[in-house]
């Protein structure tokens, strides 16, 4: 299953593009490389605002592809979640932008 992982740095999007939800999704290993699977997501659109995990934010991060994401408060949720069972040391998640309307 897709599982959501901490992430440190985001961009938050605020418009109409189709992103995927895979939180949760039914995912299959690649036999020849097990760092990476296939994950079944829905895909989500007019959702938002959404984030977009990256360490750089530009004008085409929330413009370009669909990528797996998660709306903000979803996110927030998530986060707060995992800090209070105390299994991963928390830390401070920094938004590269302003939503755009």
């Amino acid at each position: 299953m897709s599982r959501y992982y901490p992430v440190k740095a985001y961009a938050i999007c605020a418009n109409d593009r189709p992103w995927a939800n895979c939180l949760d999704s039914p995912c299959l290993i690649d036999k020849n490389d097990p760092s990476k699977a296939t994950c079944t997501c829905a895909i989500a659109k007019n959702q938002h605002p959404y984030v977009i995990v990256t360490s750089k934010y530009s004008k085409s991060t929330c413009a370009t592809g669909i990528i797996s994401s998660a709306t903000v408060q979803g996110s927030e949720r998530i986060s707060n979640f995992i800090q209070e069972q105390k299994l991963i040391p928390p830390f401070t998640i920094k938004v590269l932008n302003s939503p755009s309307p």
